[in-house]
């Protein structure tokens, strides 16, 4: 017998628990984090696209400005000289006089920030981090532009946090989504944009931090192609794969990148404890470096500058043995003094050059002792991955961001291999990821100043 619809049993009114409340309101708070970390990606990547361009543009007129004054004669190696000496004396002075914090790479304050041990950045670090790095990079000085976009691109964050009233765990989530696009725009790779921030900044996979970063890197990476071009960073030579013959070659590789990794950390940080103790005021000490920049470019023009022609070069399989091995010295010798100078730039495009160019020279060693080797640039591209493991100690952001900016998945399980032991050696020595190391050493000189300026007063 059917029912009859007055014969229905009448239904409770629906409640709403707390925990259904609860929930309800946690979503909200998620999607709002989720469209504000796009919102972030998409003028962090308007401004790293834009300080990339403005870089583009400064390694144009350096090589303009060289090519004319050798046109001129020897009379033209003192202005070629005064002209890096000033651009890098100019900015090291605004780092001095308005913003330190805008020294260096960046990446390491940022890390200290979105990990609580910091305060976050003022204002007025884009601007300066900015104009300073195109002022020292495009004076010659051999530094990365990846430092100091992940460092706007993490401030961006900040600003957008703190306009629309985050929390304290919000805004650290919005930095390192920030930082994200920056490095996604740097190297034109997306997806290690977001794994560096997960596996190096935040030290933690949680999916929350996980999508907010990974949104903040392809909002980035796409408002960059308004500006840029996003295609594949680097090209590479013929190369050989995995073959089973070649094996010897990546173990070795792994080997002397994780060694010459380890002593490349120890060389960076001990040239800015020299630096700190030569007692001379920052713009100094960058004026006199930009000159040594200056009378280096004018013999060797190519050596100076980021370095992507050198890391090209290599991975194209290109340059004899002695040839290599001079680029290799003067890079591994100076990329670091630049850095400690004190004017906004990285580390992180030098890493690479250094690697790429040992895997070039293991190459040609094997071609010279013993007539074979691997193809073209297969070691460059192992090397450039091994090489970033070792010094950074993050394997997976070495093995996606090699893959993305050269688009050689096919050298993936040599590289794999290569980063296993080139980080095991850092590890067994005991030595620390460049960056926390150069965030500790911020720190411990942030708490000696201000027990000086206490027993001052």
């Amino acid at each position: 017998m059917a029912l009859k619809p007055d014969d229905l049993p009448e239904l409770p009114p629906l409640y709403l628990g707390p925990q259904i409340r609860a929930r309800v309101h946690q979503n909200r708070d998620l999607f709002s984090l989720f469209v504000a970390a796009i919102c972030v990606g998409l003028l962090a990547g308007a401004v790293a696209g834009s300080f990339r361009l403005c870089l583009n543009y400064g390694a144009q007129w350096r090589n303009w400005l060289i090519s004319f004054l050798h046109s001129q004669g020897l009379v033209g190696l003192p202005v070629l000289v005064l002209v890096c000496a000033s651009l890098a004396g100019l900015a090291g002075f605004l780092v001095s006089r308005l913003e330190p914090a805008a020294e260096g790479s960046g990446i390491p304050r940022t890390e200290a920030v979105v990990q609580g041990r910091a305060e976050p950045n003022r204002r007025r670090v884009l601007p300066i981090k900015f104009l300073g790095g195109v002022l020292a990079i495009s004076s010659g000085m051999m530094l990365g532009r990846e430092g100091p976009m992940v460092q706007m691109g993490g401030t961006v964050g900040i600003f957008i946090a703190r306009g629309i009233g985050s929390t304290r765990a919000q805004l650290r989530v919005l930095m390192a989504a920030g930082a994200a696009a920056g490095l996604a725009t740097a190297f034109n790779a997306p997806i290690a944009g977001g794994v560096f921030v997960l596996e190096e900044l935040l030290q933690t996979f949680n999916p929350r931090y996980a999508i907010a970063t990974l949104l903040a890197s392809a909002s980035g990476f796409l408002s960059a192609r308004m500006l840029v071009d996003t295609n594949q960073e680097f090209v590479t030579g013929p190369i050989s794969g995995s073959n089973l013959t070649d094996i010897p070659w990546y173990l070795v590789a792994g080997l002397v990148c994780g060694l010459a990794g380890t002593a490349y950390t120890h060389y960076i940080l001990a040239t800015l404890n020299i630096a700190d103790r030569i007692g001379i005021s920052r713009a100094k000490r960058c004026m006199i470096v930009g000159a040594g920049v200056g009378l280096l470019a004018w013999f060797y023009p190519t050596v100076v500058g980021g370095g992507d022609n050198l890391t090209q070069s290599a991975l194209l399989g290109a340059g004899t043995l002695g040839g290599v091995a001079l680029m290799l010295a003067i890079r591994i010798v100076s990329a670091p003094i630049c850095y400690a100078a004190g004017t906004p730039g990285g580390i992180f495009a030098p890493m690479l050059v250094v690697g790429t160019g040992i895997g070039l020279l293991l190459t040609r060693l094997g071609e010279t002792l013993f007539g074979f080797g691997p193809v073209g640039g297969s070691l460059a591209v192992v090397c450039m991955a091994a090489f970033f493991a070792a010094v950074v100690q993050a394997p997976v952001t070495g093995l996606v961001l090699t893959a993305e900016m050269t688009g050689a998945t096919a050298m993936l399980p040599a590289s794999l291999a290569a980063c296993a032991i080139a980080m095991s050696i850092p590890m067994l020595l005991a030595s620390p990821p460049v960056y926390e190391a150069l965030a500790k050493r911020k720190s411990r000189l942030a708490k000696r100043r201000k027990v000086y300026l206490f027993a001052k007063k």
